[in-house]
């Protein structure tokens, strides 16, 4: 009778085991998905500052430029106005992103060695 108690047992946390794994592969994916609309937001906002102050920093700079930007342009949003931007696909809040992402350029720029040709 105990050898029988003890194979229940083992089917048991096998199944807890696998629902617990399921319910994290579940909230791994949710988290990943909850990022997608933040770095498309970036790297449209790195991507439009990148034209308008015409550097070249590459798809991977854009993004983190842009990224940058939108927490800048958040940022800068909240202390002027006193209210958040919106979503990540919010019109305010992609135009502040841009706008944060070009004063960050334009502070590299001012900050970076001038190079004499």
């Amino acid at each position: 009778m105990g050898s029988v108690t003890g194979v229940w047992v083992v089917l048991v946390l096998i199944a807890l085991g696998t629902l617990l794994s399921l319910y994290f592969l579940v909230v791994l994916v949710g988290a990943v998905l909850a990022l997608v609309p933040w770095l498309i937001l970036g790297l449209i906002a790195g991507w439009v500052a990148d034209k308008l102050m015409g550097n070249r920093f590459g798809l991977l700079g854009d993004l983190l430029i842009g990224l940058a930007g939108s927490v800048i342009g958040t940022a800068l949003y909240t202390l002027l106005t006193g209210h958040r931007p919106g979503g990540p696909f919010g019109i305010t809040h992609l135009i502040m992103a841009i706008v944060g992402a070009v004063l960050l350029l334009a502070v590299l720029r001012a900050l970076s060695p001038r190079t004499t040709a």
